[in-house]
């Protein structure tokens, strides 16, 4: 039973040591990747939206920033027209431990701009 337990202890403790080095390592190691505009309007998810109600979209890359454009088809109540509004959102990064976080600028659907309420509700709904 003593050898049991013995072993048991040693075998947590370097199951402990290991995760602790492989992060170790990991936490020096640094890796860039790069995507372009173009893989992006030619990945899945751009050309197959989430949502059936959206199309035509596509995303532009500019210098510290990205623009979202799309176009959005609203349900319509029994007996009336569809409505459909030309989306066009500003988006800019911020890099924190690592990772990459959106935050919106500024939108427009049909031209008009989205109130600064309308902004800082999307912003804290993905924050």
């Amino acid at each position: 039973m003593k050898l049991f337990v013995r072993f048991t202890v040693v075998f947590a403790a370097l199951m402990l040591i290991v995760p602790l080095s492989v992060s170790a390592q990991s936490a020096t190691t640094s890796r860039t990747v790069t995507i372009t505009e173009e893989t992006i309007n030619d990945s899945y998810r751009v050309t197959n939206p989430y949502r059936r109600t959206v199309s035509n979209m596509a995303v532009d890359l500019q210098e510290g920033q990205a623009v979202i454009s799309y176009t959005w088809t609203a349900r319509a109540p029994r007996g009336t027209a569809t409505t459909r509004y030309s989306i066009v959102s500003v988006w800019t990064p911020r890099v924190s431990s690592g990772r990459v976080f959106w935050t919106l600028a500024s939108a427009t659907a049909n031209g008009q701009p989205a109130s600064q309420e309308i902004v800082d509700q999307v912003n804290a709904s993905i924050g």
